[in-house]
């Protein structure tokens, strides 16, 4: 397919994995990068894969001696989009905190997500200290949602409280002034996945 693609000029250049919760099985993400790096294409194709990181603790600690070796050994060359969708104060947070911090650790390219409902400026402020206490500049790769997502209500999972969290200014103009107060920079002055972490 990605031959067929390529004569085409439409070169293949993602892999996207997803799910579901991909790193419920971090050992996937090792086998799809020792695939990758057989085939020759780690130059070529950026490995993504999403996740919202609360299982990441507990699915590596899981792993074999030699399956954690090969997830440090992957992790660097992984692109991991998380979409953070409990708020820091929440019940599912700690899982998330621990798994920014292991995909740190485990050399992960990590680009954080706000995502779901009810995001408050304090909460905005409380994500970026937190983000920027687990690594210098990872606010700075943030992408920032709309605070009122309708999807729940529109197929009536659960109801979206009348409220307005972000007390009517937009999502990014919010989190533009967090970052100012935070790392003294501005929102998309840099693409995301050019800012460095430290």
């Amino acid at each position: 397919m990605r031959q067929e693609l390529a004569d085409s000029g439409r070169p293949l250049t993602i892999l996207r994995v997803s799910g579901g919760e991909p790193l419920l099985a971090p050992g996937l993400v090792s086998e799809v990068y020792e695939k990758l790096d057989q085939e020759g294409l780690l130059s070529e194709c950026v490995l993504k894969v999403e996740s919202n990181l609360s299982a990441l603790p507990y699915s590596f600690r899981q792993l074999s001696a030699s399956g954690q070796a090969s997830l440090r050994k992957a992790a660097p060359h992984v692109t991991l989009h998380a979409t953070l969708h409990a708020r820091p104060h929440e019940r599912d947070w700690p899982s998330i905190h621990e798994g920014i911090r292991l995909a740190l650790e485990l050399g992960f390219d990590l680009y954080p997500a706000i995502g779901g409902t009810g995001w408050s400026l304090e909460d905005l402020k409380t994500l970026a200290d937190e983000l920027e206490s687990a690594a210098r500049n990872l606010s700075r790769r943030v992408a920032v949602r709309p605070f009122r997502l309708s999807y729940a209500t529109r197929y009536g999972r659960r109801v979206t409280p009348d409220n307005n969290p972000s007390e009517g200014v937009a999502a990014s103009v919010a989190w533009e002034g967090i970052l100012r107060q935070v790392t003294d920079s501005e929102y998309l002055a840099t693409p995301r996945h050019e800012v460095e972490l430290t």
